[in-house]
């Protein structure tokens, strides 16, 4: 087992030095040459267990994304960063659910639920991307903090949908009870973050004078009680993370330069988790089934959804023509909905792994295509070399 971890991390290091692909790219398409349907080397088919994983690993990656996500950048971009990050990614997965219904004639709660997993972009892959080029300062700010921002939104709705698809079976849920749930999901998730992360400002001049190894435990307990504060009463754990990383963040606190090289380093271990994972629990043989939706799934995406969220979510904001084609063009879906896309087999809604199999396809396709062409397509929009 370890020899075949060790042969993964070799792989993606080899792979990297030789191509330029993005990182999350090559951990996953190594997750998936290791798993059981190429080479064979690690089986791994437990999604409850990857999903209980990628869960923990994205409690770091979102607090992570708060902590890099800056007060002077968001108020640039406050507008059409927040309104694509909510607004959104709720119009994105509507549009979805809608015309998977009347495209595939799949359950209506099964096309809202494939919405709401691919309905948020991802940070890892477009910070990787837009951080190699030089792109006019608000255009990046605002597709970088939608897509640091988004996943939260994700999250919730897809929780929310798969407790009432359980639900149903034993209960019906009122349309009163859901709103109040999202509600509090959202508000109780954001504000416990922001507390937590007030109170660890405070607490932080106590601890100032701690060796700096120490301190790095200190911030890691700091991460885990953040989600775990909200997890305890019903909010969302993931986004008090982020609400308490952006907190820390934006404030002087002690050893803040050898934080962020601590954060740098458990975000590139948290995705290459992720990715690795959630790529050896793919089986490539069964492409041949769901390969229709999931292209039709990424089409309707990227061609409609996306561009019908951008279109209305920006509406009342000063951005150009070009800057909302680019910005449709650049909503790059990747771990989060990956890992969402585990939970519906986790909850024993996804026994023929239709939905985590359909999603991945999209993902894998967004990745390909979009992350390949968002530079180019910059270019040709001149976007891009402004300083």
């Amino acid at each position: 087992m370890f020899q075949g971890i060790a042969l993964v991390l070799f792989a993606i290091i080899i792979i990297a030095s030789k191509f330029r692909v993005p990182f999350i790219v090559i951990a996953l398409f190594a997750g998936i040459l290791f798993g059981s349907d190429v080479l064979g080397m690690i089986k791994f088919y437990d999604f409850k267990s990857a999903s209980r994983v990628a869960n923990y690993a994205l409690v770091f990656v979102l607090f992570i994304a708060g902590f890099s996500t800056k007060k002077e950048r968001l108020k640039m971009v406050l507008a059409p960063a927040m309104s694509l990050a909510t607004a959104g990614v709720i119009i994105t997965s509507g549009v979805v659910a809608i015309l998977l219904y009347l495209l595939l004639s799949l359950p209506i709660m099964v096309c809202v639920l494939i919405g709401c997993i691919i309905a948020s972009t991802d940070a890892a892959a477009v910070f990787s991307i837009l951080r190699t080029r030089s792109f006019d300062p608000k255009l990046s700010s605002t597709v970088e903090i939608e897509s640091a921002t988004n996943d939260p939104m994700g999250i919730v709705l897809t929780t929310i949908v798969i407790s009432m698809m359980v639900s149903m079976e034993t209960v019906t849920i009122g349309q009163g009870d859901i709103v109040l749930n999202l509600l509090w999901q959202i508000i109780g998730g954001a504000g416990i973050g922001l507390l937590v992360g007030k109170g660890v400002v405070f607490l932080s001049r106590f601890v100032a004078k701690l060796d700096t190894e120490y301190f790095y435990v200190y911030l890691i307990a700091v991460i885990m009680f953040s989600y775990g504060a909200a997890d305890f009463i019903g909010a969302n754990g993931i986004l008090s993370a982020f609400f308490a990383g952006f907190m820390l963040g934006n404030e002087n606190i002690p050893y803040k330069t050898e934080a962020n090289t601590l954060f740098d380093a458990l975000a590139t271990i948290g995705n290459v988790v992720i990715f690795v994972m959630l790529g050896l629990l793919v089986s490539p043989k069964e492409f041949g089934t769901i390969w229709m939706a999931g292209l039709l799934l990424f089409a309707v995406l990227t061609f409609i959804a996306r561009p019908i969220a951008v279109w209305s979510s920006t509406f009342f904001t000063k951005t150009s023509a070009k800057e909302k084609t680019f910005i449709c063009w650049s909503g790059l879906r990747g771990a989060v909905p990956i890992v969402l896309a585990t939970y519906p087999a986790a909850a024993g809604l996804d026994d023929d792994r239709f939905i985590f199999n359909t999603v991945f396809f999209a993902v894998l396709l967004s990745l390909l295509i979009q992350g390949v062409t968002i530079t180019k397509l910059a270019d040709k929009l001149g976007l891009s070399g402004k300083n």
